[in-house]
């Protein structure tokens, strides 16, 4: 998530910390400190906060006969060639259930990273799907949105409830909270 990214960037050069972990996974055994995840977490040990849900988008490169299109209806993209995230990613989880849901199958012809998606996109090898807190503009892309059944993915920060007020967890805690 790009935003995480820059909340992490943001929270060391106000704290100056250097040994704080950030991974979104080993909370428990306390390898890990803090985490974003998309995974809402269910566990009475682990204090878990909401922090936002992000629309999932789709982009074409400029060139696409959608360019010029601010929004589609899910139906439209069955048989369409698309681009989508590795499995396991919440993004893909969150679009693969709405394809599902209403029976529509695109043609898939590429599973790859986010940043591969967005190249892949820009050659005009088809269409995108990304949420949109990892969506970023190009000169070349058209963003579009699904008029009649938009879906999210969800971000949460989570840490063990029991350190919660640690001085440098809680201070990203804060700052994730806050929303920046």
């Amino acid at each position: 998530m790009a935003w995480a990214r820059r909340l992490w960037c943001k929270f060391r050069a106000q704290a100056k910390s250097r040994g704080f972990n950030i991974e979104s996974s080993k909370i428990l055994d306390s390898t890990t400190d803090v985490a974003i995840t998309g995974n809402i977490v269910d566990d009475a040990r682990l204090y878990s906060r909401h922090l936002g849900a992000h629309e999932i988008l789709f982009f074409a490169n400029s060139g696409h006969p959608w360019a010029q299109l601010d929004s589609i209806k899910l139906a439209q993209l069955d048989g369409r060639k698309m681009i989508v995230r590795e499995r396991g990613s919440m993004t893909r989880t969150a679009f693969e259930k709405e394809l599902t849901q209403h029976r529509v199958t695109p043609k898939v012809v590429m599973e790859v990273s986010r940043d591969a998606v967005r190249e892949a996109v820009l050659e005009g090898l088809g269409i995108g799907v990304v949420s949109q807190a990892e969506y970023r503009p190009h000169d070349n892309l058209h963003v579009m949105r699904v008029a009649d059944f938009p879906s999210f993915t969800h971000s949460y920060v989570v840490c063990l409830r029991s350190r919660r007020f640690a001085k440098a967890i809680s201070a990203f805690v804060e700052l994730a909270e806050s929303g920046v």
